[in-house]
């Protein structure tokens, strides 16, 4: 563990974050205030990484230090001599109480996900170990471009977004040692400040503390957002809080379209899928803001454009060295295949995931403790009993307010009654018809998808109508923009049962989002709605959280406190137990080979803080016939590299065979030019 690396990680982020808000508007708050520029700073982070890149200056903390204590030290110079240097009043306030209560969900969310993760010694499952070998080689060669030809030899690093893996290289280059810690702390570090930014955004947002406070409850304890799987997920989600956070704020000071405008700008050169999902998200929020205020948002708009040209530092050249088809086929080839069939079949687009599959109604109703590791699905009982209730007190305060109003708008008032007794007809059709209840037929699924997907968007329009004739208070805009984004999200959850299909596994973080802020704003409805009734009142909520906590939050602590295990490759053969070994008795950076085809081997030596030049060509290419060369051979080559040591394991009897293999470690070994320093199941390291 490296403190230093942490409070450097906290340096940069809050001081750029302080840099481009030190001319706005900021909150009054000032725990809100200077923990949101942690949120801004951290965008601000990845895109001067890439600006490095793009000037062809290294990629180094130290530069990006400099970049952030200058600036900073001529602001406290000018501050001091103007006399408007800032010390904090230690007063607290009933809001701070609300933060300090926020805090408390964020150390429960990083202890549990910092829990699971080192309850064991290896990265789980493909992709962390991908992103590890990304961290290293941009910590070592202080680049984001992989080396000439370009094989797509870091996955996630060149043409795909580099944010992610770019922020964790540079960090690296402090501690230098124990990737593998670096890697899990940074990753559940990053996923839980995302608690602390939802709560700000959804405070502005919903313009209510403790609905606000409540929905952060909800999103800290559903099992569908977010593992602590390490990917560039974890960033790209924690980033729309405070990109959304931004737009809001623009509002209160139009200066803030710049901030927008690089946060969109970072989320863009972050992770793609999530990103497009994301832009129709964002849309969404700019089309609703405009169509109930008459006019167009500007402002909204035109930063995120300014995003989209902020995100070209990265995209431009990346299309330039790559070719356009090359880079837009970046995660999956499955992106390439919808895309090269869309002029066949212009009504259907799917990119399917590899945890993709239909869901049905016990999917959402029933969390478990076992679950998908990188985005685990369900919601809970308790959960989805109060989003029924939800909707049906949102149908009955829409109700009330039509026919209190029906004598001044009569007309309206038709169209109103029509809307919300035809939502209320569906959503009990949907939920609660036998034919559809645990349907498990897809032709059923889709059925009940479109009814609820239907009836959501129908509440919406009410509330819509109902702010634009200022029957409901325009303060309640975010109601109708959070609902028909959750029903967005609901859609594309079940994209394995539709014609249009995107990752649909990973739609359920963004789900869990929108679902929790409407739940809010259900338990707000039920409260009101029985104020009178005190007692019930306290002893419903109690009930409420005691199954919330039984039914959602236990199975996603189960979840993720759990061992997890690691991809198939790396104890095919039963090797993991050795690598572990390997890691515990292997001096950290001996230059070590891996004698076998499989790049997982290599991905396993620089994870466990050894040496191996995976990105190298000649030791690429070596793998395909070195074993086949005699001993001596081997050995004066490895003695040239400066090899210290050489590892055989189960993978490369997919590559020579079994016989082979085995005669191959019996020949090396009675050579007396290597030294079996372990020998375990399916796998044998040598001493050179």
């Amino acid at each position: 563990m490296s403190i230093i690396t942490v409070i450097l990680f906290f340096v940069l982020s809050w001081g750029l974050g302080y840099i481009i808000t030190r001319y706005v508007k900021n909150s009054d708050n000032f725990l809100e205030r200077n923990l949101m520029r942690i949120g801004f700073g951290i965008a601000l982070f990845a895109l001067l990484n890439i600006m490095l890149g793009l000037l062809h200056m290294p990629i180094d903390w130290r530069i990006i230090l400099m970049v952030v204590i200058l600036p900073l030290a001529y602001f406290a110079y000018k501050d001091i001599k103007t006399k408007k240097f800032f010390t904090p009043k230690l007063k607290l306030k009933k809001s701070d109480i609300y933060i300090l209560i926020i805090l408390l969900f964020f150390v429960f969310t990083l202890f549990m996900y910092t829990k699971g993760s080192f309850s064991y010694p290896w990265l789980e499952d493909g992709d962390p170990w991908i992103h590890a070998i990304g961290v290293k080689y941009i910590s070592i060669e202080k680049t984001l471009l992989e080396p000439e030809p370009y094989e797509r030899i870091l996955q996630y690093t060149d043409p795909y977004p580099p944010a992610y893996e770019s922020i964790f290289g540079v960090l690296f280059q402090v501690s230098r040692t124990d990737l593998i810690w670096h890697m899990k702390f940074f990753n559940s570090l990053i996923i839980s400040l995302g608690i602390i930014f939802f709560y700000f955004f959804a405070k502005k947002f919903v313009k209510n503390n403790k609905k606000a406070l409540f929905a952060t409850f909800i999103l800290t304890i559903i099992p569908c957002y977010m593992s602590h799987f390490i990917w560039a997920h974890s960033l790209v989600i924690m980033l729309i809080f405070p990109t959304l956070y931004a737009f809001e704020c623009i509002k209160e000071d139009k200066r803030w379209k710049w901030i927008a405008s690089i946060m969109v700008g970072a989320m863009l050169v972050t992770q793609p899928s999530q990103v497009m999902k994301f832009g129709v998200i964002l849309f969404v929020y700019l089309l609703i803001n405009s169509i109930i205020n008459k006019k167009i948002w500007w402002s909204g708009f035109l930063s995120g454009f300014y995003g989209i040209f902020i995100s070209f530092l990265w995209w431009i050249p990346t299309f330039i060295r790559r070719g356009i088809l090359t880079s837009i086929k970046i995660e999956h080839h499955g992106l390439g295949r919808a895309i090269e069939s869309l002029p066949k079949k212009w009504y259907e687009f799917k990119v399917v995931g590899t945890a993709d599959r239909v869901y049905n109604f016990k999917d959402f109703f029933i969390a478990k403790g076992q679950n998908m590791i990188n985005n685990p699905i369900g919601v809970g009982k308790v959960l989805i009993i109060l989003i029924i209730l939800t909707f049906i007190f949102m149908i009955y305060h829409q109700f009330k307010i039509t026919l209190n109003n029906r004598k001044e708008h009569k007309n309206l008032s038709i169209v109103l009654f029509s809307l919300q007794g035809l939502s209320l007809l569906m959503l009990l059709f949907s939920f609660f018809s036998p034919v559809n209840l645990f349907m498990e037929l897809k032709v059923g699924l889709v059925h009940q998808v479109i009814l609820t997907i239907v009836s959501i968007l129908l509440i919406a329009i009410s509330y819509i109508i109902l702010i634009m004739n200022k029957l409901e208070h325009d303060k309640n805009m975010w109601v109708p923009i959070t609902l028909i984004i959750l029903a967005f999200t609901f859609f594309g959850i079940h994209g394995a049962s539709l014609p249009i299909q995107l990752f649909a596994f990973r739609f359920w973080m963004l789900f869990a989002i929108f679902f929790s802020l409407i739940v809010a704003e259900g338990l707000w409805l039920i409260i009101n709605t029985f104020r009178n009734y005190k007692t019930a009142v306290n002893i419903f909520i109690l009930i409420l959280i005691v199954g919330l906590l039984l039914t959602s939050a236990k199975q996603k602590y189960e979840l993720n406190t759990a061992q997890w295990g690691t991809t198939g490759s790396l104890m095919k053969y039963g090797q993991l137990n050795s690598w572990v070994w390997f890691d515990e008795n292997i001096p950290d950076n001996s230059n070590v080979y891996y004698s076998c085809k499989s790049r997982w081997g290599d991905f396993a030596i620089i994870a466990y803080d050894k040496w191996s030049c995976y990105w190298c060509k000649d030791i690429r290419e070596s793998k395909k016939y070195m074993l086949n060369q005699s001993s001596e051979k081997i050995y004066n080559w490895l003695k040239q590299k400066d090899y210290e040591y050489i590892v055989i394991d189960g993978n490369c009897i997919g590559d020579f065979g079994e016989n082979f293999t085995n005669e191959k470690i019996r020949e090396m070994s009675a050579s007396n030019l290597f030294i079996p320093v372990h020998q375990g199941q399916g796998m044998v390291i040598f001493r050179i």
